[in-house]
């Protein structure tokens, strides 16, 4: 018994070859709606996370917090701000000083933890 064959439909019957007015290919309507247009490549991608927003994160790991001797986001950050003299975690990318300090907490916690080899020397 055979089994009677469908045609092909050409790429022209099915819609997919057809054009816009201006002549370039038009997508299927349910093809443009589900995929927006792709975001154009943005140059601050590559740029490195601000020091305030990497603190901010930090504070949140329950390590740091267990670490710091408190028990939340809130505690960890007040702490933070206190040990480097500052009122604002943005102020210790911009105050050598409170940098300094910032640089030293976090390397003696990094230390602690494991997350950084023991210091040479």
């Amino acid at each position: 018994m055979t089994v009677p064959r469908q045609p092909i439909q050409p790429p022209v019957a099915l819609g997919l070859l057809n054009s816009s007015p201006e002549g370039s290919p038009a997508s299927p309507p349910e093809v443009a709606a589900s995929h927006p247009p792709a975001e154009p490549e943005r140059a601050d991608r590559t740029r490195p996370t601000p020091l305030a927003t990497r603190i901010a994160m930090l504070c949140q790991d329950k390590q740091f917090q267990e670490w710091l001797g408190v028990d939340s986001t809130d505690a960890a950050a007040v702490l933070v701000r206190q040990r480097c003299g500052v009122k604002s975690r943005s102020e210790i990318e911009s105050n050598p000083k409170a940098s300094s300090l910032w640089n030293q907490l976090h390397t003696e916690f990094d230390m602690a933890t494991g997350r950084m080899a023991e210091r040479i020397g």
